[in-house]
């Protein structure tokens, strides 16, 4: 069994480069079972990465239009979406897809102790499926498995650009009549939160703020506390 890991990734520094590197490594030397086929989406021309294919991003920033993209140059039964900045544990990927297959869930997503603890969720590992459509409960907009029939019937919702890109995504599955759950027994680490990439933006205003006032106007919510 094959599945695609979808990286965005803008390495404009040696750091942010040898951060995305890490995640790749992780990623595959972590999985002893699904081989993981990593496809990044990077800004940077000038970056290739070891182990993964490297494509570029064309056109203004949008972080669901790249993951759709990085999707269709795949072609795996399953398709992993995720930032640049995570660490992979022990058999991630057989143990989310194991979840996928064993209780016919259409998505996933992985525990992180660094991001369950930052935002109080309550939940704590290694306590079984967790269900529920949630952003930074169940629903973990950083790290999340699709199959890929459900992308290819729904694609990513594109119409806001970065922050509530997850929001949107969890109102299409519940809208799809999807089941989601998050596995709290499937490890993926996001450290210090997230956050690196978006710090050297400038725009940082626009894919903020400007992103969570056209998701409430979209979906007429009333989101405020949002973010990666």
């Amino acid at each position: 069994m094959t599945l695609d890991l979808i990286i965005i990734s803008h390495a404009k520094t040696p750091e942010l480069k040898a951060i995305t590197q890490r995640g790749i490594y992780t990623a595959i030397g972590n999985e002893h079972t699904i081989k993981v086929n990593p496809i990044v989406i990077e800004g940077n021309p000038n970056v290739v990465y070891d182990g993964a294919k490297t494509y570029y991003q064309s056109g203004e920033f949008n972080y669901n239009r790249f993951l759709n993209y990085g999707a269709s140059l795949g072609d795996s039964e399953y398709i992993c979406f995720a930032n640049n900045d995570l660490v992979y544990g022990e058999d991630w990927a057989e143990t989310m897809v194991g979840a996928m297959v064993g209780y016919q869930l259409d998505s996933v997503s992985p525990y992180s102790a660094i991001s369950h603890q930052k935002h109080n969720t309550g939940i704590l590992p290694n306590t079984g499926l967790n269900y529920g459509y949630t952003v930074k409960h169940q629903f973990e907009g950083w790290c999340f498995i699709w199959k890929r029939e459900l992308w290819n019937e729904i694609k990513l919702d594109e119409r806001v650009k970065f922050w509530c890109s997850d929001d949107a995504t969890v109102l299409q599955l519940e809208s799809a009549k999807c089941q989601h759950a998050l596995v709290t027994y499937a490890f993926v680490e996001h450290p210090h939160n997230g956050g690196h990439t978006l710090k050297t933006a400038l725009n940082r205003y626009e894919l903020t703020i400007e992103q969570a006032k056209i998701f409430n106007r979209l979906y007429d919510k009333n989101i405020e506390n949002v973010g990666k």
